[in-house]
């Protein structure tokens, strides 16, 4: 069965061969530096809220065929 699920560190390798299949053509494996740019941005953000996680969609055979990373930003309002 399809479903969202929060994003996990062991999702990473998945997600970057997701991404560079989308936006880099799929011409090229990804590179160990977009894993660790996936690993400093979605885990180790300083901002990072475990309230708000990035989300993977998994389908039936549990591989992950979507992805929405959320990076939250602090603001001052007024």
């Amino acid at each position: 069965m399809d479903r969202i699920r929060a994003f996990t560190e062991s999702d990473i390798p998945a997600a970057a061969r997701l991404y560079q299949a989308v936006f880099g053509g799929g011409r090229w494996a990804p590179s160990d530096a977009l894993e660790d740019y996936f690993r400093d941005v979605f885990f180790e953000n300083p901002w990072r809220d475990p309230r708000l996680p990035s989300l993977v969609y998994e389908n039936d055979r549990r591989m992950i065929v979507g992805f929405l990373g959320v990076m939250p930003r602090r603001f001052t309002f007024k």
